[in-house]
């Protein structure tokens, strides 16, 4: 068992961070060793809820990557 993290990310930036046919999150499990998971759209709802599950190290690393991408 790890830490879990939990973090919104905005409606309109969950395909950048999922990545092009789920690339990014695969990226992002591959090279740190995190679960990830970003749960599905709630209607009405402008934020969809992910959970990130690791090492404080693993998650510090798949943040970087994530914050990375999204500033690109």
């Amino acid at each position: 068992v790890g830490i879990v993290l939990m973090t919104f990310v905005p409606e309109g930036l969950v395909a950048v961070t999922i990545g092009h046919k789920g690339r990014l999150i695969q990226r992002i499990k591959e090279e740190t060793g995190v679960s990830v998971i970003i749960n599905q759209r709630v209607r009405d709802m402008s934020f969809r809820s992910t959970y990130a599950t690791g090492s404080p190290k693993q998650l510090s690393k798949a943040c970087s990557i994530m914050y990375d991408t999204l500033e690109q």
